[in-house]
């Protein structure tokens, strides 16, 4: 299951009342850049710290982005739950 499959991102939707992981382009856009980097790093065609590091550790705060967002929309989940 990946964020990256549009089957996977309709099921979040679902499953949080309409929250679309896509909506936020300053989250989004960068979290998708991580994927494709991690991607590349992990099957050998790009190497991880060719710039000093740099690139890895904006590509790890854009992960973090991402997660604090999935995080606070099941926060907002579990509280739309908990009054019903």
């Amino acid at each position: 299951m990946s964020f990256m499959e549009e089957a996977t991102r309709r099921r979040w939707t679902e499953l949080t009342g309409g929250h679309s992981v896509t909506a936020n382009k300053d989250v989004w856009k960068p979290y998708h850049a991580h994927v494709e980097r991690r991607n590349r790093v992990a099957h050998g065609i790009e190497w991880g710290d060719a710039d000093g590091g740099r690139a890895a550790l904006s590509s790890w705060i854009s992960a973090g982005a991402f997660i604090r967002e999935l995080d606070a929309t099941m926060v907002a989940v579990d509280r739309r739950t908990a009054d019903s």
